[in-house]
This record gives structure tokens, C-alpha cells and sequence, in this order.
């Protein structure tokens, strides 16, 4: 298959590039013609590295926030010329402003499209036309909540909409990867490092998390918080006390994020909207980490409470620090759930799982086009 994979980002720092990427290595490793588009931007230029030797290639187009003025349409003309050319079998949006450019992009041209859906909020209006409309074969939902919330708010057929779990690579995250993290940022051995990842962003609860950890290091002075993602600076926009942040780590990103979870003793993530199944929740689990998470979109897909993860409620600092009291007063439990999501892992949520499941659904779109042309 000649297959164009489409991103509007610019640089491979968060889940939809992540997992883009991910897609597309993996595609090209079993023999497909894999091109992928991402925005343009020379700054992050150095993250496309990855791609060196994986057989993908990589084009730039400038795929901005959707506007209809003539710089829009200029671009959009520009990426039709280039899928005109190219003549892809299918083409596979990922984020919703390349669907944008798709859906007028290719007006006359009978290539079907798989969109992607990785957010829970509500579909508007537009969304809602655009995730029906006739070029789209199928929407791939992270989660059977994003899939849920399409079928409500935008009235989505169910047919229209396939759930497939974003991956893991668990070769990459495995639970007896060793670091030199707790090194570098001089964490001792009797240290109890609760770590995060992810932005600093208001959706991520940041503030209940950092409450939380004041509640816990009252009682465990042993315990430290890790943050990878999350800079000194934006941590200043927190309400905390100089006590509980020297109790802090702040890593800012990292791409070796394995190693920084090979330094963690429990995960947590605070998160309290818009989320799909938050990708570092799926890579903690692939690590064996025993997990506490808020109850968010699809998480409880993956985290089955005191099964594979410690599910608690949102925007609720209480309760995130009972459920990370909980496992740090219970290392049997803290280990039981450990393996259990390693498992849960391997067996819905590796690359292989992934892959396999969308080429499926490549070759279905492909065959139904073909019967209509």
C-alpha cells in the first residue's frame, strides 16, 4: 500500500506525533510505501532524526490552524498537488486541523481517508459534519469514551468509528529497564520518587497533584516528586510552599522518558480533562510501574482499580493522595498491580496490536473505494 500519514505538529514532543511516528516506522518495516507530513517549522527540525533508516519519508507542509483566507487556501491547493502526484491508496489524518485540509483538499479525488480522534471533548457543529462526511471511511478512537462522546455530541454513526488503543513500544518501556536518572539528579536509594509526565498545562491538574504530594510528604518526608515535562518556571505558577518545592524535581522534556520512569516508584497522573488514554499512563504501565491516575476519558480503560492501577476521582487532591498512600503503604499491592498492567499492555496496547488492527482497516478502505470507482 502507498499510504500518506498527515499531522498538522510541528515537532515530535507529544502523543499524536508520538504515536504517528510510531505508526509509521512500523508500516514501513512490513513493506508499505510510507510517506508522512508533518507542519513546517526549521526549529524542531533535529526531532525528525528519528526517522533516519526507518524507510518513511518526510515532507513539510505549513498546516496552521484552519482560516479561510488565501494563505489557507494557497496551502491547501499545494498539498492537493502534492496527493494528486503522489497518488496515495489512503491517507491517514491524524488531529483534527489536517482533517480540515483534507476535506477541502481533496474534493474530486477519490482517496478515502482514516481520521483520528485522541481528545474527549465534545464534537461542535463543524466537527460533527466533518467526522461524517462521505471521504472519511472511519474514525480511529483512542478509547471507547472518545468513541462514546463522538456518538453523542457529533451523532457518529458507530460504524463510522473503530476503537484502537494508542501503543507502546514495550521493547523500548520494560520493567527491567536500568537508568542513570537517579544520578543525575542526585536521588539517593531511600528516596520514594512519585513521578509524572506531561505538560504543565490547566488540564493536567498540576495544582491538585502538587496538594497531594504536600498531604503525602507530611507523612513520608522520604518521598520526592518527579516531574519530567514540567520546567522550574512553570512550576512557579503554582500555589506551593518553598518546603514542599524543594521536595520537587523538575526534569523539563525529555526524550529518554523510559529512563526517567526506570527512576520512579509509583506513577501518577492528575489530569482532569480532555484527554483520550493518556499515552505516559499506557507507558507506565508497559513499565510495570504501579499506577495512580484520575478518572479521566478513556483511563479506566486501562487502569481497572485495584487491578491494573489506582483509579481515582478528578480534580480531587484527596483522593489522588489516598490512592498514592495506599500503594506506598501496600508494596504486595503496589507489585500485583504492577505486573497485572504490564500484561494488560502487551496484550491490547504494543505496536504490533496497533499496527495490525489499522492495516486492517486500510485494506477495508482501499477495497470499498475500489468497488466504487
Amino acid at each position: 500500500m502507498k499510504i500518506l500519514q498527515i499531522i498538522s505538529q510541528e515537532a515530535i514532543k507529544s502523543g499524536g506525533a508520538i504515536q504517528m511516528y510510531r505508526l509509521s516506522k512500523e508500516l514501513a518495516k512490513r513493506g508499505h510505501d510510507v510517506t508522512a507530513i508533518f507542519g513546517d517549522n526549521e526549529k524542531y527540525r533535529d526531532d525528525f532524526k528519528i526517522f533516519e533508516n526507518t524507510g518513511v519519508k518526510v515532507v513539510f507542509f505549513d498546516i496552521k490552524r484552519f482560516k479561510l483566507n488565501f494563505k489557507t487556501l494557497k496551502n491547501i491547493l499545494r498539498l492537493r498537488k502534492f496527493i494528486k502526484k503522489e497518488k496515495f491508496n489512503v491517507i491517514h489524518s491524524h488531529k483534527g486541523t489536517a482533517l480540515d485540509y483534507l476535506v477541502i483538499g481533496l474534493l474530486g479525488l477519490k482517496i478515502p481517508i482514516i481520521a483520528n480522534r485522541g481528545m474527549s471533548n465534545k464534537l461542535n457543529f463543524y466537527n460533527g459534519l466533518k467526522y461524517k462526511y462521505s471521504k472519511v471511511f472511519k474514525t480511529i478512537a483512542v478509547a471507547k469514551k472518545v468513541k462514546d462522546i463522538m456518538m453523542e455530541s457529533g451523532n457518529i454513526p458507530d460504524n463510522k468509528i473503530e476503537v484502537v488503543y494508542g501503543s507502546v513500544d514495550i521493547d523500548e518501556f520494560f520493567p527491567e529497564r536500568t537508568s542513570e536518572v537517579r544520578k543525575e539528579f542526585n536521588i539517593t536509594d531511600e528516596k520514594v520518587v512519585i513521578g509524572y509526565v506531561g505538560s504543565a498545562l490547566p488540564r493536567k491538574g498540576i495544582q491538585y497533584l502538587i496538594d497531594a504530594f504536600n498531604m503525602i510528604s507530611k507523612e513520608r518526608d522520604e518521598a520526592i516528586l518527579f516531574l519530567v515535562g514540567v520546567t522550574k518556571e512553570a512550576l512557579g505558577n503554582f500555589d506551593i510552599s518553598k518546603e514542599i518545592e524543594a521536595k520537587i524535581i523538575t526534569a523539563g522534556f525529555r526524550w529518554d522518558v523510559a529512563d526517567c520512569m526506570a527512576a520512579m516508584d509509583i506513577f501518577v497522573f492528575s489530569g482532569i480533562t480532555d484527554e483520550g488514554l493518556t499515552g505516559t499512563v499506557r507507558e507506565a504501565a508497559a513499565m510495570s510501574l504501579p499506577i495512580v491516575t484520575t478518572d479521566v476519558a478513556g483511563n479506566r480503560e486501562l487502569v481497572y482499580d485495584m487491578e491494573t492501577g489506582i483509579l481515582v476521582k478528578k480534580a480531587d487532591s484527596i483522593a489522588l493522595k489516598n490512592g498514592l498512600k495506599l500503594l506506598l503503604d501496600d508494596e504486595g499491592l503496589s507489585e500485583k498491580i504492577g505486573k497485572n498492567a504490564r500484561n494488560f499492555v502487551e496484550k491490547n496496547m504494543s505496536i504490533k496490536v496497533r499496527v495490525d488492527r489499522i492495516e486492517d482497516i486500510y485494506i477495508e478502505a482501499i477495497q470499498k473505494n475500489n468497488e466504487m470507482m
